[in-house]
């Protein structure tokens, strides 16, 4: 019977795309060190189930792009509090371990390397406690914050600069990490020292400055600036790289439209050309992109980072002397005149070798105690908590998930339904000026409206609405008794500014539809009158052919 080949399992994810770069730099390292060996790609996110793939890809890049300051405190948070971080890490192992297991058990490998620290995570409790029991190699492509990227469970980590080694080292364990060479693929090592072949593939001039400014795969941090920065300077060419960031590069294509010297790029293959042709890379991240940027030879300017971590990759950077960081735009402006020399690699030898050769520290398995078991049910709890106040988490799942709270109800004519917002004292008022205008409304009541306004609002053929509070630490408690404070309401109005998870879930539960202010007037569209001149609004409405009513006469 012929033997089952060797075979190596990576698990990598989507979240950005720098842990995708590595693992297939060493799945391509490691068919070419071992044509024999069988190497496997598997996406941890999908392994770790779809729960944790919300919150660790889809929540981590709203945080980015629309909420950097709450994911700085969360980082900094993580990153000082230990116990913080071994909460974080006994949910990832209660919310993921068993698929993550099962998915390991089924191919069955005889290495199993990790290019994500969330992974990683996972991995490293899976393979202390015995349950992987084939070594287990984490890659660090970062160069800062180890403490997300090391794990006592696993056998080797693999950093790219050896003044990492101590600090995995205090994490993980002696003999827990050795130096490799940078995770960069064989087109970048081949691209190193040519760069006049790299212009001329790119139709550029001999002479003259290059400056390639990137976000990495999500683009995100002040690419802008960096590109105006970079722009204003005499005799360059700008290459913008804003990856996936669609939003990003149509703004850049229409601020240099007709600028001949800024070439937008979105999500490229041509990075290798790039860094061998430019002068200087400014990157926002400090992700992966730097790594083949120090393959190919390119100075690094680290510049623009978003909250987060980012700024902490880019000290660590400029400490271990491998980057400029430009901490403002005229600090920017000196590095890209005078750029310092690119940074010389450290002698290291390739990843691959120590992936085929890794060897299992010595360890004792070790069960689930009681208290980590305790630890993980308060991740749980304190978890579902967060995501049931957080008008994020509901922002982050409302669209994949179509439960946003309704804008246009049907209707069969030119109607919109009109919600006026105002305080108790305004309504009677404003009651009377709507009958003048032979119009009917909704009035949104926060309280239980008394038999006076009931009688009021019935004698002009209005209609109470039931309206949320702001999403709050208890607020969402209250949510049932929001919706029950108007006799038979199906409606029930979304605070100003969002709701919660929580909010959404109890209101359904109390059979009310959640409606929200319409992004444009039009038939069946949801009108919020919140003060001002609501005569100058009924006149817009009747400009357009459009009548107001109650939310009831729409929504039937």
């Amino acid at each position: 019977m012929k033997p089952r080949p060797r075979s190596v399992a990576i698990l990598t994810a989507d979240v950005g795309e720098g842990h995708l770069a590595a693992a297939r730099v060493l799945a391509e390292e490691v068919r070419a060190a071992e044509p024999g060996v069988e190497v496997v790609l598997v996406d941890a996110l999908e392994a770790l189930g779809p729960l944790l793939r919300l919150i660790l890809r889809d929540a981590y890049r709203f945080q980015l792009r629309r909420t950097p300051r709450v994911f700085h405190a969360l980082f900094w948070l993580f990153l000082h509090v230990r116990p913080l971080r071994a909460l974080g890490r006994a949910s990832l192992v209660a919310l993921g371990g068993r698929r993550l297991d099962a998915r390991l058990e089924a191919l069955a490998p005889d290495v199993v390397v990790s290019t994500y620290p969330a992974a990683t995570s996972v991995l490293g409790s899976l393979r202390r406690r015995g349950r992987v029991t084939v070594p287990a190699v984490a890659t660090i492509t970062d160069f800062a914050g180890v403490q997300f990227w090391s794990h006592p469970g696993i056998d080797l980590h693999l950093v790219m600069h050896s003044s990492l080694v101590p600090l995995v080292e205090r994490e993980a364990g002696a003999g827990s990490a050795c130096t490799v060479a940078p995770l960069a693929a064989r087109r970048f090592r081949e691209a190193a020292g040519r760069p006049d072949a790299a212009r001329r593939g790119l139709g550029l001039a001999a002479s003259g400055r290059v400056v390639v400014v990137s976000g990495g795969g999500w683009g995100v941090g002040d690419l802008e600036g960096a590109v105006a920065e970079a722009a204003a300077l005499p005799a360059t060419t700008v290459f913008a790289v804003t990856g996936r960031n669609e939003a990003l590069e149509a703004r850049l294509r229409a601020a240099y439209r007709g600028d001949h010297r800024v070439r937008v790029l979105g999500f490229t293959d041509s990075m290798p050309q790039l860094l061998a042709a430019a002068d200087v890379l400014v990157h926002t991240t400090g992700g992966v992109t730097c790594l083949e940027a120090l393959t190919v030879g390119c100075p690094l300017v680290a510049y623009g980072a978003p909250a987060g971590h980012a700024p902490l990759l880019a000290r660590a950077m400029a400490k271990q002397k491998v980057a400029l960081h430009a901490r403002n735009r005229a600090e920017l402006r000196r590095a890209l005149l005078s750029p310092q020399p690119a940074a010389a690699l450290e002698n290291a030898g390739p990843g691959v070798d120590r992936v085929l050769r890794v060897r299992p520290r010595a360890r004792r398995a070790t069960r689930p105690r009681r208290a980590a078991v305790a630890l993980a049910v308060t991740a749980l709890v304190s978890l579902a908590f967060l995501v049931a106040v957080s008008r994020t988490a509901f922002a982050v799942i409302a669209n994949p998930l179509e439960i946003s709270p309704t804008t246009v109800l049907p209707t069969h004519e030119h109607n919109v339904a009109l919600i006026v917002d105002v305080p108790p004292s305004a309504i009677p008022p404003t009651v009377s000026m709507l009958a003048r205008r032979h119009t009917d409304a909704s009035f949104a009541i926060s309280p239980r409206p008394g038999p006076a306004l009931d009688r009021l609002l019935a004698a002009h053929h209005d209609e109470a609405i039931s309206t949320l509070g702001r999403p709050g630490i208890d607020d969402w408690l209250g949510t049932m008794d929001a919706v029950r404070n108007v006799r038979g309401a199906r409606f029930v109005l979304a605070p100003h500014g969002g709701i919660s998870t929580g909010q959404y879930l109890l209101a359904s539960l109390a059979g009310a539809r959640l409606i929200a202010p319409a992004g444009k007037l039009e038939p069946g569209a949801v009108v919020v009158w919140r003060g001002g001149s609501i005569e100058r609004l009924l006149d817009a409405l009747a400009a357009r052919g459009l009548r107001a009513g109650p939310v009831a006469a729409l929504g039937q």
